[in-house]
């Protein structure tokens, strides 16, 4: 009811809007252009945006680059309802409200990372920042299934450069505050009338961080170095078969991404202050290095009827965090001993089967096998908030997880009435989890003046393995009322995987958890297709929730029950003359957990409170305790209530050239980082600009250009702890300049 009062509000504003527009267009240029036909691959095959039933955000590399968008985390500046992930590791991405707090070896994400049509299942800080894109899709809502594994908010689709017949050579160079330098090239060569290859690689590196170590006099949050690379070749075989090899290799290394300060002013810390400022931190230093590569094999054949191809992929992505201590307090430690260490090996198999031609039955099927082995060591502290105190190493822990997943699954669509289709899908993924663990016992203090003392197997566990299936369904009707006017109205299920708690060994397995949305929309192309405007409605019955935990050590998940979630999403572009293009988009979202007596919240052991001194693990009134509320009625981690963009753009030429003029302004209304919400991030918006000049044959370009102009400090992800709660910041006020050429 409140979903279809809200679109029948918001579509009779939008009219309202579009007649203004109208009249406003009608004053114009008469030489404007339409808009450009963007084209999707949300149904797995090759679509206009405007005919799919899906909402989906499209961002090709021109607005990319526009926009200075060269990370995962900088989608939020230009894309409304999406948030993170930062340049920290194990950060994942939420679609309206729904993602993973954070990710780990054997903890996938709630919003699925597909590249290229590859899905992977572990990210890394290698592996958020974006090189040789050729367009980014966000899909939102559940993808269960064509995409099926892990779509639970929906999926992050990035799709790079392919190889062709046509002779390239782009190369740039940039150079930035901090003593940020990069430089990328990008060569395609076509080998003979049957293969062609091409090559992406971009460097990055800076010589000054963002913010000073205040703890040890390092810098923080330090870009070390950066290195990406992609080469792929399209072999044509003959008679309708084709083979694409790749091949991707990405490195990164920095300086105190992962260091971070206490939160103060808070439920949780309302009597802890400290002078640090900026983007300084106060706290352990903190050697993040990370590293991913793959390789993937893609074999095509069309038939007279469908297309089979038949696409396997390797991934393995490690991350080293050395130098670190749990609760991010910075006394002496053994640099031999005290690290934190992840791998993920990843095999995928995916053979599918689609229509093609022009028929009135579109259909796609396949088969999709997943296979990884996820390896963690990890040591587990417990120690007090302040950097005064030292911390105590309780033990560390060594796990292996192997999950393995099948999943058949089939979706046809079929225009039952002139102009209208019906499309109904259904995929089962059937999972196998494994575990084996070591935990070592200390409980020995490293302090000033303390010694590392050797520690000793205290168990060594292998726990029961389970299994477990899951059944996703999709139904969708549309209707065209014109080819420029869709409505639609949809049904689509999502469910993440369950599986074991890296860290702590002895907890139970976590299950499923399940997403159901139901989605009304309506997609629109006005005044000759000079303006677009996309318009739905949501509400989302979200069950048996893996919730994130943070207290008394190191994250781990379990089940919370239900939660509400409801919106609309609405994007516009407008081509208001041939040179001047606006786009926006904002998002209204309101979530809330049902009932959850369980729920585990966080309180300062002051004299406020008068509980048990087992409570507090360092004594009453000393540090902080954790207790069970319910936490119904609260929203969901990093569930803004309003998200918006807006990103204007202007050319005007000159004998000499084109010079563009972009900009890009982001509002967040805020977000907890907790059930409980202890703490979170305030309201905040981002502003960005670029100029660029191109010569007249389009050979050469230079660019000056500016992100979070306004210097806003956004939390890139907030961690709350029994031991101890802490912030890492987004990126402070950068700006520089781009050269590039093109051969």
């Amino acid at each position: 009811m409140w979903v279809t009062c809200l679109t029948t509000g918001v579509t009779g504003a939008m009219f309202v809007e579009a007649a203004r527009a109208q009249t406003a267009l009608a004053g114009t240029d008469s030489g404007g252009t339409v808009l450009q036909e963007v084209t999707v691959t949300a149904q797995r095959r090759s679509e206009n945006l405007q005919d799919v039933p899906i909402t989906v955000a499209a961002v090709g590399k021109d607005a990319l680059a526009a926009a200075n968008v060269t990370s995962l985390q900088g989608l939020s500046t230009i894309v409304s309802g999406y948030t993170g992930p930062g340049d920290i590791a194990f950060t994942s991405p939420h679609i309206r409200g729904v993602g993973s707090q954070v990710g780990s070896p054997g903890l996938e994400n709630s919003v699925a990372l597909y590249v290229d049509g590859i899905y992977i299942g572990a990210t890394s800080p290698a592996l958020l920042k974006l090189t040789d894109v050729d367009q980014i899709e966000v899909l939102k809502g559940p993808q269960g299934t064509l995409f099926g594994r892990n779509t639970t908010g929906g999926l992050v689709q990035v799709l790079t450069r392919n190889p062709g017949q046509t002779p390239e050579i782009d190369l740039d160079i940039g150079y930035a505050n901090y003593q940020t330098v990069s430089g990328s090239s990008y060569i395609n060569l076509p080998v003979n009338d049957n293969v062609s290859t091409n090559l992406a690689v971009s460097s990055t590196g800076a010589g000054e961080g963002w913010g000073t170590n205040e703890a040890t006099g390092n810098p923080s949050y330090k870009l070390n170095s950066e290195i990406l690379a992609r080469n792929k070749w399209n072999f044509d075989l003959g008679s309708g078969t084709s083979l694409m090899l790749m091949g991707d290799y990405e490195y990164h290394s920095d300086l105190g991404f992962f260091s971070s300060r206490p939160v103060v002013g808070t439920v949780i810390a309302p009597t802890y202050t400290s002078t640090v400022s900026g983007w300084n931190t106060n706290t352990a230093d903190s050697h993040d290095l990370s590293e991913a590569w793959g390789l993937t094999a893609r074999l095509t054949h069309s038939f007279d009827f469908a297309t089979l191809s038949n696409t396997v992929a390797y991934r393995d992505t490690r991350f080293d965090l050395v130098n670190f201590i749990g609760d991010r307090t910075a006394p002496p430690y053994d640099d031999d001993h005290f690290y934190w260490y992840t791998q993920d090996q990843q095999w995928t198999d995916e053979l599918q089967l689609a229509s093609s031609g022009d028929s009135n039955l579109k259909w796609t099927t396949g088969v999709f096998y997943y296979h990884a082995v996820d390896v963690n060591h990890q040591p587990l502290t417990a120690g007090a908030l302040t950097p005064d105190d030292a911390p105590f190493l309780s033990g560390v822990t060594d796990t292996r997880i192997t999950t393995s997943s099948v999943a058949p699954y089939l979706q046809g669509s079929y225009e039952i009435l002139t102009g209208t289709t019906l499309t109904a899908g259904v995929r089962y993924s059937f999972d196998d989890h494994s575990m084996t663990g070591t935990f070592m016992n200390s409980g020995l203090p490293i302090g000033p003046g303390g010694a590392f003392i050797h520690i000793v197997p205290n168990s060594a566990e292998t726990l029961p393995s389970f299994s477990d299936g899951s059944l996703s369904a999709r139904v969708s009707l549309a209707h065209k009322f014109t080819n420029d006017t869709m409505v639609y109205v949809s049904f689509n299920e999502g469910t993440k995987s369950g599986g074991f708690n890296p860290v702590q060994i002895n907890n139970a397995p976590f299950k499923d958890e399940k997403l159901s949305a139901y989605e009304l929309g309506t997609k629109l192309r006005l005044w000759d297709r000079r303006v677009s405007f996309n318009l739905s409605g949501f509400y989302y019955d979200y069950t048996n929730i893996q919730v994130q935990s943070f207290l008394g050590g190191p994250p781990t998940i379990y089940n919370g029950p239900s939660a509400k979630l409801y919106g609309v999403d609405a994007d516009m572009e407008v081509q208001v003359t041939r040179d001047f293009n606006i786009s926006g988009n904002l998002e209204g979202l309101h979530s809330e957990f049902g009932n959850f007596p369980t729920a585990q919240f966080l309180g300062e052991c002051n004299t406020a409170h008068v509980i048990p001194p087992l409570v507090c693990p360092q004594g009453p009134g000393v540090g902080y305790y954790s207790y069970f509320a319910n936490a119904k009625g609260n929203s969901l981690p990093l569930a803004p209530n309003f998200t918006a963009a807006l990103v204007p753009n202007y050319k005007f030429h000159l004998s000499s050239g084109t010079v563009e003029l972009a900009a890009n302004y982001s509002y967040n209304s805020g977000y907890f980082f907790s059930v409980g919400h202890e703490f979170g991030q305030k309201a905040f918006s981002m502003v960005g600009a670029s100029l660029q000049f191109t010569t007249a044959d389009e050979r050469r370009y230079a660019r000056i250009w500016g992100a979070n102009l306004g210097n806003t400090q956004a939390y890139a992800n907030g961690s709350i702890a029994t031991d101890g709660t802490a912030i890492q910041l987004d990126a402070p006020r950068t700006y520089g300049v781009t050269v590039g050429v093109k051969l």
